[in-house]
């Protein structure tokens, strides 16, 4: 071979190597020619590659241990319902023992607490495997049960055995945090058939929960799915939910769970959870099978990446909508679930809402021609994969974020703003709903915003609630919804959707229990199955063709039907003028709506009671708080200050009539009015502070100190009952002191002890008993007294 060739062959040789490291250039595989590269064929932006594998694997967080594959459950329930749990009064409430059960020869059977470096989420992972399934940490009992919850969605902190068949669990709060303790779910194996065992679940967090109305927890069995074919089913007696009483000082109290079980088969592998589960991996097969293996569905949708999130795991977008038809005039639809990872009937729903939207119905045709439909099945994966009840790796509440922008803490939620205002962009967004499941309400409900703007349909927004409560066969209870937004949901997606200008904007509540009411007997108190969950999905569907029909007829008859209601109950008045109010909405009686006519109103609707709030009469307003004013004057020889406390000229209104306290006679007597303007003495001008707040008060009141106890005393309140003060203030002085000193022939008079007092107010008259006769020569001896006493003020005052 010549230099010539392995040249290029060495050429050859380094693109080769090359092209190992990309993935974006092609080299056509020839023996004796040298081809230059070329770019590969684009694939479509954002699609799901399907060439690397059936899925992507769940990302955890670095300190987080995966030692068992996801579990795989069939969907499958009981057919008959499964009622409620009817307490006796007898449930046992045992107090929990933590730690301290150790030191009475309880023993400790499992322990998963994820150790961190640093107290937020720095890195993640695939399948980190860390821990095999047999590593056993502990000294285990051999007829001990075994536990396990190192899976995905799985939550399972600590468990301690009491006794023999008792055992204390422990939940894991959300990563980063340490709140939100409700969602559980674990796998048990070592079991006895025939056994009776007690379980108690002691940290959950909130005091109100559907286990006081009859909740029970769900158990999964693998040898019954292999043999009768029946997955999820209700399980546990003696159920009993009540709050812990030896709780630490400082810490939030707690609650515990207490129930009894039965395992149907031995040695078998039995999963505990407080819902229906609903991983990632589960929506991810869900996503592929529709794209890939059904392909009447898969012309219908298309799966793109919307973003990543903090660990990098895939949040998905579906577009569903009719290829056949212009898009042009199609206005868009966007609907959101499991923002909050511990709300799995939320997934189940959106389920349903796949299912139907992709399939042959003829509702389902006229929804994908009239719409384009964008749908984002699981807001947080994150926190779905690590099993948290509310918040993402961030340890945030992403409900309550969508105020704020910011895209490296929260992508998916800011991905999802600018999707909806780019799809604003082109169309107009005619409908938002998220949806969500609640814990501690039932059947299932809708929380929207009152429309202040539309006029002409003041109640449109309440029209798909009921629309959907009609249709929905028992499940849906229209009087749990709430249409009048709270301060504190300001940062939900429905709030700020609205906020942004899509008209129908709603958050769809689907209670993790069941339903308490419905037309058939049998529906009444029984907890709701996966298949009622998709039912609910298949409902809002046809909900919402009945809601956009082009024939006003459904619409208008609702409209009338709520404002004869509202109008009938006086219930229905809400404030339009301010919609972020506190308290919530007041819905009208169910009965009511059920029993109003349905036949459309030929007239014109009956117009809504407004609450806005009428000015009141004049009389009839609450008074302002009285103020008063005050003026601190020296006392006689330098001694403690008198102050002189007046109301203020806010009560200068009242026509009160008042008679002045008789005074001995006085020349020039001088009329100092503080309402009006600056009084002037001798000269001299009088400034008064601002009025300071009295709560209270009615009558002006004249403190003095111990040395002036002889003067006359201050009129009492029980003399002045239903009399209001005037905002007047009398002061009498002698203007020209010198010349009555001058005109006395009588030496100076020293402080005497009598009952007149050194300045007279504008009060009523009270009557008093006189003891004896007034000497004249004591009053004028008193008159000098007072004029020197105000002379030495009207002194202090110029200087």
């Amino acid at each position: 071979m010549d230099n010539a060739t392995e040249k290029e062959n060495g050429v050859t040789r380094s693109i080769t190597l090359n092209l190992n490291q990309t993935t974006q250039l092609v080299l056509p595989s020839t023996d004796n020619e040298i081809s230059s590269p070329k770019l590969s064929e684009p694939r479509h932006l954002f699609s799901l590659q399907r060439e690397l594998g059936p899925q992507q694997a769940p990302r955890w967080p670095a300190e987080c241990q995966m030692a068992v594959a996801t579990p795989k459950h069939i969907l499958k329930c009981l057919s008959e319902r499964e009622p409620y749990y009817q307490a006796t009064g007898t449930e046992p409430e045992p107090s929990p023992w933590g730690d301290e059960v150790l030191k009475s020869g309880g023993d400790l059977v499992y322990c998963y607490i994820p150790e961190s470096t640093a107290p937020y989420f720095t890195r993640s992972s695939t399948a980190n495997g860390l821990a095999p399934a047999d590593d056993n940490r502990f000294l285990v009992p051999d007829d001990s049960l075994i536990f396990e919850s190192r899976f995905e969605s799985g939550n399972l902190s600590k468990v301690f055995r009491i006794t023999g068949n008792f055992y204390e669990l422990h939940l894991r709060p959300d990563l980063y945090t340490s709140r939100h303790l409700q969602w559980f779910y674990f796998s048990i194996k070592n079991m006895q058939a025939r056994t009776t065992y007690r379980f108690s679940i002691v940290n959950f967090a909130k005091a109100d929960s559907l286990y006081l109305e009859g909740m029970k927890p769900l158990m999964y069995s693998e040898k019954r799915a292999d043999t009768e074919g029946i997955g999820w089913t209700r399980c546990g007696t003696r159920i009993a939910y009540y709050r812990n009483d030896n709780v630490r000082e400082g810490t939030n109290p707690t609650h515990t769970l207490s129930f009894t079980l039965e395992f149907p088969h031995s040695d078998d592998i039995v999963y505990l959870s407080y819902c229906y589960p609903y991983t990632y991996s589960h929506l991810q097969d869900r996503l592929l099978y529709t794209g890939k293996n059904d392909e009447e569905r898969a012309q219908y949708c298309k799966i793109r990446l919307l973003c990543r999130s903090l660990a990098g795991n895939s949040v998905h977008v579906l577009t569903i909508t009719s290829p056949s038809t212009d898009d042009s005039e199609k206005s868009g639809i966007v609907l959101t679930a499991r923002v909050h990872p511990g709300e799995t009937p939320s997934s189940w729903i959106m389920d349903g809402v796949l299912d139907f939207l992709t399939g042959p119905s003829a509702c389902a045709q006229e929804l994908r021609e009239k719409f384009i439909f964008k749908i984002i099945p699981m807001l947080n994966p994150d926190g779905v994969i690590v099993g948290n009840t509310r918040c993402s790796l961030a340890a945030r509440d992403l409900n309550r974020q969508y105020r704020v922008v910011s895209r490296e803490c929260y992508p998916s939620v800011w991905h999802v703003k600018m999707l909806i205002r780019k799809l604003m962009e082109e169309r107009p967004v005619a409908f938002y709903c998220d949806f969500h499941s609640h814990s501690r309400k039932h059947n299932v409900f809708i929380y929207g915003c009152e429309d202040k703007d539309l006029n002409e349909f003041p109640l449109i927004e309440q029209v798909f609630p009921l629309m959907m409560h009609k249709a929905s066969n028992g499940k849906f209870d229209f009087e749990n919804c709430k249409f009048v937004v709270q301060r504190a949901k300001e940062g939900t997606g429905r709030v700020v959707m609205k906020q942004l200008g899509v008209q129908y904007s709603y958050t769809l509540e689907a209670s993790v229990c069941g339903t308490l009411t419905g037309s058939d007997s049998s529906l009444v108190q029984t907890h709701f199955s996966i298949q009622d969950y998709q039912e609910i999905g298949h409902i809002f569907c046809e909900t919402l063709v009945n809601f956009f029909n082009p024939i006003p007829s459904r619409v208008a008859r609702c409209i009338s039907q709520l404002n004869v209601q509202m109008s009938r109950l006086n219930c229905g008045t809400r404030s339009r003028s301010n919609s972020f109010s506190p308290s919530p909405s007041r819905s009208p009686s169910l009965k009511s709506y059920l029993s109003a006519s349905a036949s459309p109103r030929s007239g014109p609707s009956p117009t809504i009671s407004s609450n806005r709030i009428k000015p009141k009469d004049i009389a009839q307003r609450k008074r302002p708080k009285k103020l008063v004013r005050s003026l601190t004057l020296p006392s006689v020889d330098n001694a403690l200050p008198v102050t002189v406390s007046f109301p203020s000229s806010s009560e200068s209104e009242d026509k009160v009539s008042t008679a002045k306290i008789p005074s001995p006679k006085v020349k020039n007597q001088l009329l100092i009015d503080f309402q009006t303007k600056t009084p002037l003495v001798n000269g001299v001008f009088l400034r008064t502070h601002l009025p300071s707040a009295v709560h209270g008060r009615n009558v002006s009141t004249i403190n003095r100190p111990d040395s002036l106890r002889g003067m006359q005393k201050k009129a009492t309140e029980s003399g002045l009952k239903g009399v209001k003060p005037k905002a007047q203030f009398t002061l009498q002085v002698v203007k020209d002191v010198n010349r009555m000193k001058s005109s006395s022939d009588s030496p100076p008079v020293t402080a005497q002890k009598t009952k007149q007092s050194q300045t007279t107010t504008t009060l009523p008259k009270k009557k008093s008993k006189k003891k004896h006769a007034k000497n004249l020569n004591a009053n004028v001896k008193t008159e000098l007294y007072r004029v020197g006493a105000l002379s030495r003020v009207l002194n202090a005052m110029k200087k």
